[in-house]
């Protein structure tokens, strides 16, 4: 059984775009705070949880919230969908792919437990964009967040993800072979949960196809969890 929702926004059974910028938080907050929703896909508010950053005004976001590229975020960890949670992918070691011919981006940015940094393919997405970390040993995971980070900000996103318990073993796919096509945001994550939990070491997502490049901002894996 697979449980999927995205924060403040409908899941519509296609795709993700992820994409663009890699690497870091910009601009900052200040006081005040800006449009009247927090729709995020509206041009026409800024500066609250969401929304796009004011650049036609001298405080960017209000107060506690970053300017991340486009829009206006709580920087630091991603939201778990469950109560209790560790998430075990901040101990992990982290490893990206890199798009011919381009520098390697830091892998560690998607899970340094800060969704204003990001990690960046330096493509499109395609059968060979894929970010993994090393669990060290078999975590039980209970649930996942992923939190994309991309250019233009909404989009479909075709993602293959795979897991394995021990690094010997051949990869198992989730939530099938067939992978999942998304829609996505860059100012929302993607949240899942695994029921029954899956024993992994080694977690792998692969983005298979993007609107822009393929990049994303924090994967966090969860263990622990209560109901």
């Amino acid at each position: 059984m697979i449980s999927t929702r995205i924060l403040g926004a409908i899941v519509l059974g296609h795709v993700v775009c992820l994409g663009a910028c890699s690497s870091n938080s910009s601009g900052g907050g200040a006081s005040t705070t800006g449009g009247s929703s927090t729709t995020g896909g509206d041009p026409a508010t800024c500066g609250k949880e969401a929304e796009h950053c004011c650049t036609s005004s001298s405080t960017l976001c209000g107060g506690g919230l970053t300017c991340s590229d486009e829009f206006c975020l709580t920087c630091g960890p991603p939201p778990a969908s469950l109560n209790g949670c560790t998430n075990v992918a901040t101990a992990g070691t982290a490893t990206g792919a890199a798009f011919p011919g381009t520098m390697p981006d830091d892998a560690h940015k998607a899970n340094d437990d800060d969704i204003c940094t990001s990690w960046n393919y330096g493509n499109y997405g395609d059968a060979n964009a894929s970010w993994q970390v090393d669990l060290g040993s078999a975590q039980t995971l209970q649930s996942m967040t992923l939190w994309p980070k991309m250019t233009p900000a909404d989009g479909d996103v075709a993602l293959k993800i795979q897991y394995k318990a021990a690094d010997a073993d051949p990869f198992v796919d989730y939530p099938s072979s067939s992978g999942l096509t998304l829609t996505m945001h860059d100012y929302h994550p993607w949240q899942t949960t695994f029921d029954p939990p899956i024993s992994a070491r080694i977690f792998r997502i692969t983005i298979v196809n993007t609107p822009s490049f393929a990049a994303l901002r924090e994967v966090a894996l969860y263990t622990g969890c209560t109901p």
